[in-house]
């Protein structure tokens, strides 16, 4: 018999989620400023929360919806995921034109379409980066693959063997596939593979074989994922690639191993909870932070520091604020629209039948 899944798993993922999504918001933070004293210009490691949520989507989504019809469980991610990326794209594509940035014509509305629909694409802006209109949605064009083949095992009724096929094929077919294409280019990146290690670890703990002893697994990841450049590898080199896919993996077996022995922390479940926004929204709360931080009279550590904090402050105050008003709002009118429509059409059919 399947195991149901524990709450006090899901609360130390949703822990995980917040830590991911402030990783890459710290990362952001630390980008070059000519004002800032910045010691981690350099270093990446924190760009590598998203390898951390790529392990989480893949353990979630077999956690909970490998039993899904698969039409239905693709509603649901796209009710999920695509509104508010929707609504943060146009937002800043207002804000683009309104302040001049971009013109709307033909090449930025055929970008923002692209964007809109996750097709992959080379940005106008950076030719050699596949990187939509929010170029934070890089993240979700991966995201929606996955979800595509996941809902590919569903109908096969073999989640984790398709699955598990698929993306070892096109990991390993992106290692000697060379096309100018970006959609290829971009869904062959062995970055796909977290996914799958997603779906093994929560396979493992359906079978009831993980312990908390296991926990101190997380800390090793984290250590290790921290430590990757040190190698002095850049981004996109095979062992630094494989460090990464391996420490997040590591991060997550160890947090939901240990997981029922953690505490309830009502300010990470609720950074946890708007993760989502945070991450989508974070971009924002950085360019406030750096108007009101620039024009502060200190140097030195003192002077990054206290920009990391603020940054970090005023995105988690921001995305919390956007997930309550905004994003749960709408989920909810969606699901709840979604369900009418169906019931009408259940009527309907009882109806002719």
């Amino acid at each position: 018999m399947d195991m149901q899944p524990d709450r006090s798993q899901i609360i130390a993922i949703q822990y995980l989620r917040g830590i991911a999504a402030l990783m890459v918001v710290v990362h952001h933070a630390r980008n070059p400023k000519p004002w800032l004293y910045n010691p981690l210009e350099h270093y990446q490691a924190f760009a590598w929360g998203v390898d951390i949520f790529f392990v989480i989507s893949g353990f979630i989504m077999y956690l909970v919806a490998r039993n899904d019809n698969p039409l239905t469980f693709l509603e649901k991610r796209i009710i999920r995921i695509v509104p508010l990326y929707w609504a943060t794209t146009l937002f800043l594509l207002l804000l683009s034109v309104q302040f001049k940035i971009w013109t709307l014509d033909q090449n930025t509305l055929i970008h923002v379409l692209q964007s809109l629909f996750f097709i992959p694409h080379y940005s106008p802006t950076v030719p050699d980066r596949i990187w939509p209109f929010l170029i934070l949605g890089w993240t979700l064009n991966y995201e929606m693959l996955f979800y595509c083949i996941f809902a590919l095992g569903l109908l096969f009724r073999q989640t984790l063997a398709v699955s598990l096929v698929s993306i070892i094929c096109l990991a390993f077919a992106g290692v000697w596939l060379t096309s100018d294409s970006a959609l290829l280019t971009a869904y062959t990146q062995p970055i796909i593979l977290e996914f799958i290690a997603g779906m093994l670890i929560a396979s493992l703990y359906v079978a009831k074989t993980l312990s908390p002893k296991l926990g101190g697994l997380a800390l090793v990841g984290f250590a290790g994922l921290m430590s990757l450049p040190a190698f002095g590898y850049s981004e996109d080199a095979t062992v630094v690639m494989a460090g990464r896919i391996v420490s997040s993996a590591l991060i997550v077996f160890g947090t939901v191993s240990v997981g029922s022995r953690l505490g309830f922390s009502k300010l990470f479940h609720e950074i946890g909870n708007a993760s989502y926004s945070i991450y989508l929204t974070h971009g924002i709360a950085l360019v406030i932070s750096n108007v009101v931080w620039s024009k502060v009279p200190i140097t030195g550590w003192l002077q990054f520091g206290g920009k990391l904090i603020i940054a970090l402050v005023i995105s988690i105050m921001t995305g919390i604020a956007i997930y309550y008003y905004v994003e749960k709002p709408l989920l909810r009118w969606l699901r709840s629209r979604s369900k009418n429509i169906k019931g009408r059409f259940a009527h309907l059919r009882k109806r002719l039948v």
